[in-house]
């Protein structure tokens, strides 16, 4: 693999979206137009604005292997019962539609996506990763971007609560599906390859684009060997992938220190 790989961006150095309302696939189209009812219906004239983005925006879902990701954009926050219940109409919907493992809900004020503080978080998040599929597209409102530091370090920010949470649930002893695991594991390869996107001048967004990138930067590293192999297989204990996450903790901490 030749480095930089510029994966991901023209040959002017820019982020290029990959997702498109075009890109959306046959089987995907009934449940997305179910899960927006459900969400207008509970949220009502509160939506600003909805957008798709992962696998799904990208026309990659895998039937009974992919989940749906929905950016919610609102003019008021809401409380926890709302969402709760969103949550669980949700949950009920994918008894029907089983083509999805889940549906991962982000939920933003329209006042926080456009502050300037978050230009690097919400305005990237938009303009380079969604495809807005109601309302009115905040994406128009920020410029195309490079690579760069700030992004990076604005969407790994939960990187390491996240890992010490899950060490926590382990812990404790507390059951954690295949699933919750799986996810996990994409977080830490998404997580450590925000730490060298900038220096490869790439945006890769397929874990396995990402991990092919991550052994070019660090070959042989047992760390990313593990990762590689735990997102491969079905299943692992709660004992060995605690020991991962321990270990993975510390590598993070010792080599990325700077994006914390």
């Amino acid at each position: 693999m030749k480095l930089p790989t510029r994966m991901g961006t023209d040959q002017n150095g820019y982020i290029v979206n990959p997702t498109h309302l075009n890109k959306l696939q046959e089987h995907i189209k009934p449940i997305l137009h179910t899960l927006l009812q459900l969400l207008l219906n509970r949220l009502g004239e509160n939506v600003h604005s909805m957008y798709v983005y992962g696998s799904v925006a990208r026309g990659e879902a895998i039937p009974f292997k992919s989940d749906l990701d929905l950016t919610v954009i609102l003019y008021s926050p809401i409380s926890s019962t709302t969402k709760n219940r969103i949550h669980a109409e949700t949950s009920e919907l994918l008894k029907e539609y089983k083509q999805l493992t889940k549906v991962d809900y982000d939920m933003g004020e329209v006042k926080e996506a456009l502050h300037p503080d978050n230009y690097y978080e919400w305005g990237f998040w938009l303009k380079h990763m969604c495809c807005c599929i109601h309302g009115e597209d905040l994406s128009t409102q920020f410029p195309v971007m490079k690579p760069n530091k700030f992004i990076s370090s604005s969407l790994n920010k939960d990187l390491m609560p996240q890992t010490n949470r899950f060490m926590d649930t382990l812990k404790s002893g507390t059951k954690t599906s295949a699933l919750e695991k799986q996810s996990m594991i994409k977080k830490m390869i998404r997580g450590t390859y925000l730490t060298i996107n900038v220096e490869d001048e790439s945006w890769a967004t397929t874990i396995q684009d990402q991990l092919n990138i991550l052994e070019a930067y660090f070959p042989n590293d047992s760390i990313i060997q593990e990762l590689q192999y735990v997102y491969k297989v079905e299943t692992i204990d709660s004992s060995t992938f605690l020991s991962l996450l321990h270990a993975y903790k510390l590598w993070y901490e010792k080599r990325h220190t700077s994006f914390r």
